[in-house]
């Protein structure tokens, strides 16, 4: 397989969680739904100097990144999050899609940087940690992400359909959350 893949420092579920929860406290407690778009206009740029996002317009970003829902890249010193207009106002809208989206992007820039970012073509071997790629940066994006939008201390003792309403999460995500 001719893929680029990456592979960044090990990190276990536990170890994701702990920091997603951490995040999520900056802006809400367990108990409520997080803005993802305002922790990523206003804190993420508070707490990275060198971050910076970018709305594409739907047009350009059909012509250019058609295969990708967005993405992150360091550019110029700078961890950017790049966003279709479609997926920034989906996130505003509150559709869980986009909103997981934005989230999956956020981990990016705090879990990942550009030196811990090996760009190796071809399948690559991982350590796995409880039967996932514990090295693999969209592992560990999906992770964060799911716990930053879920918090699977906030679910306990709640139905599916309620976690979805409550913290405007796919029904995937609640259940996967819900498994935990």
């Amino acid at each position: 397989m001719g893929m680029l893949s990456s592979r960044v420092k090990n990190m276990s579920k536990d170890e994701i969680r702990n920091i997603a929860r951490k995040m999520r406290n900056i802006r809400n407690p367990i108990e409520e739904g997080i803005d993802v778009l305002r922790f990523m206009e206003h804190d993420l740029s508070k707490m990275y100097d060198d971050f910076s996002f970018v709305i594409v317009e739907d047009d350009e970003w059909q012509r250019y990144h058609s295969d990708k829902e967005a993405f992150t890249e360091f550019v110029d010193g700078y961890k950017q999050i790049f966003l279709p207009e479609k997926t920034y106002y989906g996130a505003k809208s509150g559709e869980c899609r986009a909103r997981f989206t934005v989230a999956h992007e956020i981990a990016h820039v705090i879990l990942h940087t550009k030196n811990d970012c090996n760009h190796v073509y071809g399948r690559y071997e991982v350590e796995k940690y409880e039967n996932h790629y514990s090295c693999d940066p969209e592992f560990q994006a999906n992770e964060f992400a799911a716990e930053f939008l879920c918090p699977i201390e906030g679910i306990r003792n709640m139905k599916i359909i309620e976690i979805q309403e409550k913290y405007g999460v796919s029904n995937m995500v609640a259940r996967q959350q819900k498994r935990k």
